[in-house]
Order: C-alpha cells, then sequence, then structure tokens
C-alpha cells in the first residue's frame, strides 16, 4: 500500500494494481475506485507513487504516466504535457520544478497552469544508468537522489553528473525499492531496504 493523508485529514490508500480507497482516520471509506470504472484510471494500472501536487492536489504516478484527482468529477486526469509513458516517481523541488523519474532518465518540468512544460532531460549521457527507479527526491541544494536496485544514485543537475553509491561506499545493501523522503527538519534524504 502507498499511503497519503491530504491537508483535510482523509487518507488515500492505493494499492500496487490501482484500487484506490479515501478513508477518514477512523477507517470510513468515503470513496473506492476501481481501474477501468470511470476513475481515469485505465485497467492493468500499476501505481508506483501517490503524493501531493506542486498544485496542491493528489497526484498518481504509474504505468500511465501522471494524473491528478479531479475532486468536481471524481476521476483522476492526465496531466496535460505529458505523454502516457510510464513515471517511476515525481519530486517537487524548492523552485516549483516536477521531477520526473522514468527508465534511465529523469526529467525537469515546470507547471504552467494546468500544464507541465519540459525544462531539463538528463540520461545516459549525464552518467544516470538505463533501469527503473523505485523513487525520486530533490535536497534543498537541487540535488536529485533515485533509489534503485542497483544502489542510491545522486545526480546534480547543474553540472549534468550521476554518481552511484552501493556497499562499496559503506551502504548496507544494494538495493533500495522504496520511494526516499526528504527529512523536514534538517533536509537529509531517507530512504528503505529489505535488509
Amino acid at each position: 500500500w502507498r499511503l497519503l493523508q491530504t491537508a483535510n485529514g482523509m487518507l488515500w490508500l492505493a494499492t500496487e494494481d490501482g484500487e484506490l480507497q479515501m478513508r477518514d482516520l477512523d477507517g470510513r471509506v468515503f470513496e473506492r475506485l476501481h481501474p477501468g470504472k470511470g476513475t481515469g484510471l485505465p485497467d492493468g494500472v500499476f501505481i508506483e507513487q501517490i503524493a501531493r501536487g506542486p498544485d496542491g492536489t493528489l497526484w498518481l504516478a504509474g504505468t500511465h504516466g501522471l494524473s491528478r484527482w479531479n475532486r468536481q468529477v471524481r476521476r483522476f486526469e492526465p496531466i496535460d504535457g505529458l505523454s502516457g509513458e510510464r513515471i517511476y516517481g515525481f519530486a517537487t523541488d524548492a523552485q516549483g520544478r516536477v521531477w520526473l523519474a522514468r527508465l534511465g532518465k529523469v526529467e525537469a518540468w515546470q507547471l504552467r497552469g494546468a500544464a507541465l512544460h519540459r525544462e531539463l532531460v538528463l540520461d545516459a549521457d549525464a552518467g544516470v544508468p538505463l533501469m527503473a527507479p523505485a523513487g525520486i527526491a530533490v535536497d534543498a541544494a537541487g540535488i536529485v537522489w533515485l533509489a534503485s536496485v542497483r544502489g542510491i544514485m545522486r545526480i546534480d543537475p547543474q553540472v549534468r553528473s550521476t554518481r552511484v553509491y552501493g556497499v562499496r561506499d559503506g551502504l548496507p545493501s544494494q538495493e533500495f525499492d522504496a520511494q526516499p523522503k526528504v527529512r523536514p527538519r534538517d533536509g537529509r534524504i531517507l530512504v528503505g531496504s529489505p535488509d
């Protein structure tokens, strides 16, 4: 399950296979959505991440691409400017840029109105390995961090370079399969490992 508590105190729960529920803190279900049933999510969707987007609405990343919750019509809608290509995760930096983690690349986008506009692509030319990331985070200095089954990647967009950290660098495992989180108190990146 992936969890998100919204500003109104409701909990959104998402399974990897696309079922979504909105519950109150007492566990009462207020909304239950299944892929392919007028929810805006296709049958067979795999949800990678559920989080608040830079516009304050609920966003989902997964095999369908990136979508946002429209409360008025009670469905998820694709975010304009993007293709339906799989997105493994997203993060927003201090300047409001939206960073997308894709297969073998990281992209920076700017949200203007309701649409995203691409500003930067970092791929093999910047040292990003051709692999599926487990998640993405951006620290206060603007450094992009990816979790993966091959270690933790530090991507510096200013100099277009990537450094992969693993067990040879003192990490307890090579495999990091969870969405990294930025700790608000001090800006450190937290990421879990199955070990």
